[in-house]
């Protein structure tokens, strides 16, 4: 047996304006919707599955997903500027990564992220 993704489920109190800001402010596409109920989202090969359906064991705004990603410096200033909500800035940290936190209008988290690549530098002094 081989995994091959896993896609996370947010429970939503309104899935329209859910889709609205996944579209409109983080840039997903609607890859399908059954009526008001559950729809998925998906930006390149991320997925996230959006579930209003009442009721349900799982209150709203009780999910969270990490995102790995490129250019997360260019992506935070894309959804900084329609209005995302930060929780954590864009920043470099001891793990490894550079990543910044938001949350979306149901309080359900995300996080995206690259890995920090180590520059090598090559000494500039003159050879003799």
């Amino acid at each position: 047996m081989a995994v091959f993704e896993v896609v996370p489920v947010f429970h939503v109190v309104n899935l329209a304006a859910s889709l609205r800001h996944y579209t409109e402010v983080l840039g997903f596409e609607i890859r399908f919707q059954y009526g008001d109920s559950y729809a998925g989202v998906q930006r390149d090969k991320a997925q996230v599955h959006l579930s209003a359906t009442v009721p349900s064991r799982h209150p709203p705004g009780n999910g969270s997903a990490y995102f790995f990603c490129d250019d997360v410096d260019a992506y935070f200033e894309e959804v900084k500027g329609k209005g995302a909500t930060i929780i954590a800035e864009l920043q470099n940290y001891d793990y490894g990564m550079r990543d910044f936190g938001m949350t979306d209008p149901d309080g359900n988290s995300l996080s995206f992220g690259q890995e920090i690549k180590e520059e090598t530098t090559q000494s500039t002094l003159p050879i003799n």
